[in-house]
């Protein structure tokens, strides 16, 4: 039903009107004043005395349209509170929602730049890492360089003590030359056997090729005699093997490289260097000779049997066997003495082994002759000798 609407057009459900008079208090209902003036109205006095009067149809259907139209309107007013409100609601939770996207972005902005500063913080980081793993590297290398000059130095220093200028090399040419000159005997092993004066290089000779030292074919041997020529001598027991005697060092040559140039030690094949007591000057410069040259050298202590001997006299031992420990142990310190002594210079540091043997014990094995009764004479290092290194 419309704000203006009659009882015939009401669409409320259940509502009927009915041309009935109602009885009703005009003072009442006018707030104490006088009954409107109605043409259409009719006004009857109840029986009960009263001042009761009757309102028409008309009146209360004007009446009611007014109370409807009240009440409409108060709806309208209500609603567009309502839509205003709604409104209201909507334009605040808009503002809110743009507020929340705001921070939102502010958000992933900050979160943006704090991912960035943090990637470039790592990168940083990396870059002063890797910086300072060059430096390090950089510094590694640098002190290589310096060690490996250093050593190229003290090399340096220590081939011109030896007479060997850096740059000196010994050419095939010199070494075809000097094998002619030696007798070198090709397809064999040619052993030179070298050192100091009598320390029994031509009888390391002829026991290593079973041959007594009075045969004709034997090097020649005795106190007194320097051996002033090299000789080659062939060994008939070891097939493939050639001896050479060489000359004795003694103390003409000014350098090392001297007399190793001189007496052509770099023709042969292995050299074994005799002594008989601890290892001479020029001994241990020649091992570093051949140590630089990548030349094998086989170091023998010769003579044991009488250093045995001699141990027991002077040391008052009751038997052979305890001046025999005695003697090699003492050769074994020696040599881990010398091998410590040999300097920081890998190139020259032969780190060798003194093979102890005796005149007896090796013509023992070589021969095939029983034991000798004198513990002075047994073997020591010869079979590891014989075996490992030069028969072999």
């Amino acid at each position: 039903m419309s704000f203006f609407s009659t009882p015939d057009d009401s669409d409320d459900e259940g509502f009927t009107v009915r041309p009935t008079f109602f009885m009703i208090d005009l003072n009442e209902l006018a707030g104490g004043g006088s009954p409107a003036s109605n043409p259409n109205s009719q006004f009857q006095s109840q029986s009960n005395g009263s001042d009761s009067e009757v309102i028409g149809y008309d009146d209360i259907m004007r009446f009611f349209n007014i109370a409807r139209g009240a009440v409409g309107l108060a709806n309208m007013i209500r609603g567009e509170a309502r839509d205003e409100t709604l409104a209201q609601a909507a334009h605040q939770a808009n503002e809110r929602a743009e507020r929340e996207e705001e921070r939102r972005r502010e958000a992933e902005e900050q979160t943006s730049v704090a991912q960035a500063v943090a990637l470039a913080a790592q990168d940083a980081a990396e870059i002063a890492e890797a910086a300072a793993e060059a430096a390090q590297a950089a510094a590694v290398v640098a002190q290589a360089e310096v060690k490996a000059t250093q050593k190229r130095l003290k090399l340096v220093e220590e081939l011109y003590r030896l007479g060997i200028a850096p740059d000196r090399e010994v050419t095939d040419e010199e070494v075809r030359t000097a094998r002619l000159g030696v007798g070198y005997v090709n397809d064999m092993t040619n052993i030179g056997v070298v050192g100091d004066q009598n320390d029994g290089k031509s009888t390391l000779v002829n026991c290593f090729r079973g041959v007594a030292h009075n045969a004709p074919e034997s090097a020649m041997t005795g106190e007194t005699e320097v051996t002033r020529r090299s000789a080659a001598y062939p060994d008939d027991r070891h097939i493939g093997v050639v001896w050479h005697d060489i000359s004795g060092g003694g103390t003409t040559y000014t350098t090392a490289w001297r007399y190793y140039y001189n007496q052509k030690l770099f023709a042969y094949d292995k050299l074994v260097l005799a002594h008989s007591s601890t290892l001479s000057e020029l001994a241990v410069k020649i091992l570093k000779i051949c140590k630089y040259r990548a030349q094998e050298c086989i170091v023998v202590r010769t003579k044991a049997d009488e250093h045995i001997r001699n141990c027991k006299r002077r040391c008052d031992y009751s038997t052979v066997e305890e001046a025999r420990h005695d003697f090699v142990g003492q050769v074994r310190r020696d040599t881990e003495a010398k091998n410590a002594e040999a300097g920081e210079i890998r190139e020259l540091s032969p780190a060798y082994t003194d093979y102890i043997v005796s005149e007896m014990g090796i013509t023992q094995l070589v021969c095939g002759r029983e034991q000798s009764r004198d513990p002075a004479e047994h073997v020591i290092d010869e079979d590891a000798l014989l075996r490992l290194y030069l028969i072999a």
